[in-house]
């Protein structure tokens, strides 16, 4: 799929109360064994939105709503890349990073194909200079906000089903080695 308009993919989304904006590029490659005739097809595939405005996507804005983030007139997400494989019984995110201001999301994890279960971790990063552009409102969690400006690795687990789902912010969900390399890679400075 090449430079598909992603205004044009939200049409009509329920969640949708800001206009989203940018370009969709993506490969999918499915294969299917001959000696697996009862089997689902395992597929995979990489996506690329560049030139975005994506802030109203429920997952970003649900890890935001954690961190407590007034509103800031200028926050989007810029490009967001996401590397999946759909296996027999659920898909995995094999790379998954949202960069935007004033943060940026980095994660990974696995989902049943059915929504049953849920296991994703995002780690939230700031840029250095954004720090100044975010008042936490009364109540937040400064401690959080303070360790995630100064780099300390402090994730948010997503769990529970697509129909219950549930988060937690704390060490239980410490990045993977993988998106610890990606956030050095692409994270602001």
């Amino acid at each position: 799929m090449r430079d598909a308009d992603v205004s044009r993919m939200a049409a009509g989304a329920p969640f949708i109360t800001h206009p989203m904006k940018g370009r969709f590029n993506a490969v999918f490659a499915l294969t299917v064994d001959p000696k697996l005739a009862n089997r689902r097809p395992i597929a995979s595939g990489h996506c690329e939105i560049t030139d975005g405005d994506l802030w109203e996507v429920p997952a970003l804005s649900q890890v935001i709503h954690i961190l407590a983030l007034s509103p800031v007139s200028e926050k989007r997400i810029d490009s967001a890349i996401l590397e999946f494989t759909v296996e027999e019984d659920r898909y995995r995110i094999d790379k998954m990073y949202f960069l935007g201001y004033p943060v940026s999301i980095f994660g990974d994890g696995s989902a049943s194909l059915t929504g049953d279960w849920i296991d994703v971790t995002f780690t939230p990063r700031l840029g250095k200079q954004d720090w100044n552009s975010i008042i936490p409102i009364i109540g937040a969690p400064l401690d959080l906000l303070s360790n995630i400006f100064k780099g300390i690795f402090v994730s948010i687990s997503l769990t529970g089903s697509f129909e219950k789902p549930a988060f937690k912010v704390g060490q239980d969900a410490a990045p993977s080695a993988e998106v610890r390399k990606l956030i050095e890679e692409k994270s602001p400075r």
